[in-house]
């Protein structure tokens, strides 16, 4: 016999299942390409094992996003791969992203990023290749672009500030 818990835990089930591909971009974002996939399927696990711990009243997408980012470090943390998730300002911009898809029907979130990613120079986008997707150290990226540490590191505030900014005025004018 399922008693109310029950039901309100297969109506979570149903909602996680139902934003699966937002999980999943929002993974994109924050893991190497590699660990997407048994990143989402960690986190499905976690959220059903747990589904007790979380207050119904909160917000649930935030709740499952908290849960995405450190099984994402866990999976980096057992591959014995250094790691880290974005810092904390591009972080934020990712959970922000994130957080406006839920209420929107079209990712246009997203399509804001993707607009403001393509402005950039391809230069500065190997770069932000370089770093978040491909997980190289700021010493690496130096070298294979022939700079220095502080220079790819100040290139990459800059190209945090300007994504912001970018992003900040797509949502401005939808």
């Amino acid at each position: 016999m399922a008693n109310a818990s029950d039901d309100g835990d297969d109506e979570l089930m149903r909602d996680f299942v139902a934003r699966r591909a937002d999980l999943l971009g929002y993974l994109r974002a924050i893991a190497p390409p590699d660990l997407v996939e048994d990143s989402f399927q960690e986190v499905f696990l976690v959220v059903h094992r747990r589904l007790a711990d979380f207050r119904r009243e909160g917000d649930f997408p935030a709740w499952v996003r908290g849960i995405a980012r450190n099984c994402v470090r866990q999976l980096l943390r057992r591959a014995g791969r250094l790691h880290c998730l974005p810092d904390g300002e591009l972080h934020d911009l990712i959970d922000q992203a994130a957080a406006e898809l839920e209420d929107e029907a079209e990712p246009a979130g997203v399509d804001r990023l993707r607009r403001c990613l393509d402005r950039l120079t391809a230069p500065h986008r190997r770069i932000l290749e370089l770093r978040y997707a491909l997980d190289r150290s700021l010493v690496a990226i130096a070298g294979e672009i022939g700079s220095t540490e502080g220079s790819v590191q100040v290139t990459l505030s800059r190209l945090r500030a300007s994504l912001a900014d970018c992003i900040g005025r797509g949502r401005q004018t939808t």
